[in-house]
This record gives structure tokens, C-alpha cells and sequence, in this order.
């Protein structure tokens, strides 16, 4: 199983986190002003996702959640995430529980997302897509 695999420090990016960088119609529509290929590449495929393809946060908001792109920046900038070391599993169905509350006997194996900075997450994928570090 993953999460007992031994890793030094495994962190888990979730829908709820996601949730909280939600990039707005007119972020999307501003990703060309970047001026390169992957920003006009990723503005293509973002405006070009219909109601079908939403979540359905996005339909009840008209802000798209990229779920990619929050594991992504948790990775290359850490600081943007909050997070809190508690026990997780996967039970027999493949639900993921965490113990954020540390109630039970298992031991810390994951860093469980719980906030990101939305502005700073938004600011990290426009320096990506321009090619800036």
C-alpha cells in the first residue's frame, strides 16, 4: 500500500484544498496577456471546458478548480500549503480517511493538505505558464 510504503514524506493534496484556489472567468481569460505557448495552450483548454466537464463547484461558482495544478505548486512551492501530519488510510471501498483530529492509535504517514494561498497559488501558475521560476 502507498501510504505504508516507507516514503520520508508523503503529502496529500485534496478536493477540499482545491476548493479554495478556484481560478475565476476573468484569470482564465487573462492567461493570454502572459504572451507563451503554455499560457495560451492552458487558457485554450480552460475556456473551452463546458458545463459537462464542470465540477460541480465550478457550475455553482463560474470558477474552475485545476486539480493538477494545486498538487503541482504544493510540490515546487510548499509554502503555499498548509498542512497537518495526522494518520490516513484507504478503507475496503477506497474512501480516504484521515485523522486530522489525532484521535486514534495510528501513526503520522501523511501531510494532509487543509489550506493553500489562494493569491500565491494563482501568482505561481502565471510565473509557470510565462517561464519564470
Amino acid at each position: 500500500e502507498v501510504l505504508e510504503a516507507g516514503w520520508r514524506k508523503v503529502t496529500m493534496v485534496g478536493l477540499d484544498v482545491t476548493a479554495q484556489a478556484l481560478l475565476s472567468e476573468s484569470e482564465v481569460s487573462g492567461l493570454t496577456a502572459i504572451g507563451t505557448a503554455a499560457a495560451s495552450t492552458a487558457h485554450t483548454v480552460l475556456d473551452d471546458l463546458d458545463g459537462s466537464s464542470w465540477s460541480a463547484t465550478t457550475r455553482a461558482t463560474g470558477a474552475l478548480e485545476i486539480y493538477d495544478a494545486c498538487a503541482m505548486a504544493a510540490w515546487l512551492r510548499p509554502e503555499l500549503l498548509t498542512s497537518t501530519p495526522c494518520h490516513v488510510e484507504v478503507d475496503e471501498v477506497g474512501r480516504t480517511l484521515c485523522d486530522l483530529e489525532r484521535v486514534g492509535a495510528g501513526r503520522v504517514n501523511v501531510h494532509v493538505g487543509v489550506g493553500i494561498d489562494r493569491g500565491g497559488f494563482v501568482a505561481a501558475l502565471e510565473d509557470s505558464l510565462a517561464g519564470r521560476p
